[in-house]
């Protein structure tokens, strides 16, 4: 007792419940006082810094563990109460009940802190999966049966197979339609002019493409099948000779082409066109790439590692190819304005270098030399879509021999973060995006060869209706000491309203202590965040 009150009459000593203030913070004077003493401890200058902002955050992790703490501002030290024997964080590992530590040292265990905490945030949740048998190979997702949320669409084995959202982003058991043969590839795309999605797949035994018309309920009729010029591996749907209906193009891996059949209306398919591509083509793709107003096409070629473009004519019929260098084994390619210059840009899923290759449009259809980022063991298939609602394209990447999709986010001038990977069926030789769920972000689907599912990864963005600018967490207009306690509370805590759109102050895609470091920048040293 005599111990506690000599401390006690020590002038400008306080001790506290952390936990009671970061809780009240946002109305407490408790605050001010924090602050006070973070200010005396860093330089007595007056002014509440970076440093001294930064030196709160360590504490604002120990008040999340109900630790108390005892500043002592005549002597400008910490004692941290260790009532419970408990490591507070990763710099204070006390084994007495009060352990002292001088300011400096604080302030760089917090930097070393933050520098060295893996991100909290996720951009998608684990995957939830759905068994499915068979031999699935390739999926994609589209409202089906017309009641505005978006079902699956499956091949392979012998069918396509279609499973129905039940409207929360779960799906009832499939339904098989024969098929006949070894559908490897479907889209879903509207081919008769009747407001419904019918179903498109490529057949790489039978040389086919097949065509399966929607009854208007998301079931399908027995397929069409239109003959190829070669074993295709996959088919896109497209107007390519700007009649107002949608064309097919297919990739024939084995005769090096493309076989494009136009649309004669009501879904009807006339006698197809080839044209050659490089060596051993595996995906194609169509987008306007010299800005004329007509569809062009892009065929990833394995063997050759690259990608050919042949320009439309303006009638459906295409120049000779123009080849440009990717990464190796091109198997998947998408068309996007990556570098959001209005212009469609290219990346190649390469499963020869374990890598994805991005290649930006010159603004006239030709294309600059390839960017690499490296993925996981062996992309087999990508596609390219906002993933963290920020407005820019990003890819995910399935990765079949390493079981796991790779995520790669947009800078917002065609740039990429660094891969986050995300674990994913077994054998996952198809990805494909889109809101099952229906909260305006898009999900994940994933086909798994290995374990005869297709999985789900719900994005965790929601980003609908963001209120404000990015760090602007109670959004009141301006960036404060209270947006810096919620934002840790996402970060630190997993707790509280966290749109990504608020919380990625760094532009890559996740909640991290780098946005947190961000968030102190920009509130104490005046440097704007990135997003």
């Amino acid at each position: 007792m005599e111990r506690r009150r000599a401390s006690s009459r020590i002038r400008g000593a306080w001790e506290f419940s952390l936990s009671a203030v970061f809780i009240f913070s946002t109305s407490s004077s408790l605050l001010s006082n924090l602050l006070m003493a973070a200010d005396k401890m860093t330089g007595r200058d007056g002014f509440v810094k970076f440093l001294d902002a930064a030196l709160l955050v360590g504490v604002y992790k120990l008040s999340r563990v109900g630790a108390r703490l005892k500043i002592d501002l005549n002597l400008a030290v910490f004692w941290v109460d260790n009532k419970k024997g408990r490591k507070y964080s990763p710099f204070f590992f006390p084994k007495t009940k009060e352990q002292k530590m001088r300011p400096q040292a604080f302030l760089s265990a917090v930097f070393i802190w933050l520098m060295a905490a893996p991100a909290w945030g996720e951009l998608f949740a684990p995957r939830e999966p759905h068994p499915v048998g068979g031999n699935p190979f390739s999926v994609a997702a589209a409202d089906l049966d017309g009641d505005g949320d978006c079902d699956l669409a499956l091949a392979g084995g012998q069918f396509v197979s279609v499973l129905k959202n039940k409207g929360d982003g779960s799906f009832d058991p499939k339904t098989d339609f024969g098929a006949g043969a070894n559908p490897v590839f479907i889209l879903a795309a509207d081919l008769d002019g009747d407001a419904d999605l019918d179903l498109a797949a490529a057949d790489y035994i039978n040389t086919a493409v097949l065509v399966f018309k929607n009854n208007g309920d998301g079931t399908f009729e027995s397929p069409f099948r239109y003959a190829t010029n070669g074993n295709p591996f996959s088919v896109f749907a497209a107007d390519l000779d700007g009649d107002g209906d949608l064309d097919l193009a297919a990739a024939n891996f084995s005769t090096s082409t493309v076989s494009v059949f136009k649309n004669f209306g009501g879904g009807a398919f006339g006698n197809r066109a080839d044209y050659a591509t490089g060596d051993h083509p595996y995906s194609v793709v169509s987008a306007d790439f010299d800005r004329d107003g007509d569809l062009d096409l892009a065929a990833g070629n394995a063997n050759s590692s690259n990608i050919s473009v042949l320009k439309n004519l303006g009638n459906g019929t295409f120049a000779p190819r123009t080849d440009y260098a990717s990464g190796s084994e091109p198997l998947s390619i998408a068309a996007a304005d990556l570098d959001a210059d209005g212009d469609f840009d290219l990346v190649s899923a390469n499963e020869g270098y374990n890598s994805i290759s991005v290649l930006e449009n010159n603004g006239n259809g030709t294309f600059a030399p390839n960017v690499d980022y490296p993925a996981e063991v062996f992309p087999h298939a990508l596609t390219a879509a906002d993933l963290n609602g920020d407005g820019r394209p990003d890819v995910a990447a399935a990765n079949w021999f390493s079981n796991t999709i790779s995520v790669f986010i947009n800078r917002g001038d065609g740039s990429f973060a660094p891969q986050q990977v995300f674990a994913a069926d077994s054998v996952p030789y198809s990805v494909f995006a889109a809101d099952l769920d229906s909260d305006s972000d898009l999900d994940l689907v994933t086909a798994g060869q290995g374990s005869k599912t297709v999985s789900v990864l719900r994005n965790l963005t929601r980003t609908e209706g963001c209120p404000a600018q990015a760090g602007d967490m109670n959004a009141d207009g301006h960036l404060s000491f209270v947006d810096l306690i919620l934002l840790m509370d996402c970060a630190f805590q997993k707790q509280g309203k966290c749109p990504n759109c608020l919380t990625d102050l760094t532009c890559d895609g996740k909640l991290s202590p780098g946005d947190v470091a961000a968030l102190l920048s920009a509130i104490f040293l005046g440097q704007q965040p990135e997003c």
